[in-house]
């Protein structure tokens, strides 16, 4: 399921129940009135509240990657959206942003055994923050042939 379906579902401005064989969904009185009411920034703060405190980005990875831990991006996404209006002005490489996070909270970085592999944990910042959460709202442009990011 696409995170623009899971938005929509979950701040109940589809139904899904009706069509659940057909994999359709339809919009429902108050998604038609959020059309056609041109409440864009309304819409964006509600995705954006729901993105930060009630989905859980932890639970949205795959099996293999769910470690506690990682929850604490989330918990920091404002500390990371502040770093990235400092940092990303022009493109920065992902190791740049993590680097910074890491020296406000150094306790992220904790001593894992090898089953946990420290290359891992700036891949999953930046899939979590960037990746998941700014890119969909369109916060950031990534650049393809690199690992960077510009806001």
């Amino acid at each position: 399921m696409s995170l623009v379906h899971t938005l929509l579902l979950d701040l109940e401005y589809v139904d899904d129940h009706l069509n659940r064989s057909s994999g359709k969904s339809r919009l429902k009185s108050v998604g038609v009135l959020l059309l056609t009411e041109d409440r864009h920034v309304d819409l964006f703060l509600e995705i954006l509240e729901y993105l930060l405190y009630d989905l859980d980005w932890v639970d949205q990875m795959r099996e293999s990657f769910k470690f506690e831990e990682f929850a604490h991006i989330q918990i920091s996404a404002v500390f990371s959206l502040y770093l990235l209006k400092k940092l990303a002005v022009k493109f920065t490489d992902r190791e740049t942003i993590y680097d910074a996070a890491i020296k406000a909270f150094p306790d992220f970085d904790p001593d894992w055994d090898s089953e946990k592999p420290m290359l891992l944990i700036p891949r999953v910042y930046h899939m979590l923050l960037i990746d998941n959460f700014c890119h969909p709202l369109g916060l950031v442009e990534l650049k393809e042939c690199e690992n960077t990011v510009k806001k």
